[in-house]
């Protein structure tokens, strides 16, 4: 997650809440040990983002919807 100015103020892998498929590796970049890694569940990181997010925020990623 970057701010206005581009500064970096959140990178990291999200837990997922299902079984992935396929992490499409080649494409995405994500291995499965970023996912066996992963610290953060996405209630924390829901809650987190809470905080920065706004009806005019535009947010890219895997999986965002």
């Amino acid at each position: 997650m970057l701010d206005g100015a581009g500064k970096t103020i959140l990178d990291e892998r999200v837990i997922p809440q299902g079984t992935v498929l396929d992490l499409n590796t080649r494409f995405s970049g994500v291995t499965p040990k970023d996912i066996t890694d992963a610290k953060l569940d996405t209630k924390l990181v829901r809650s987190f983002l809470g905080g920065f997010v706004g009806p005019d925020t535009v947010i890219v990623g895997h999986g965002v919807g």
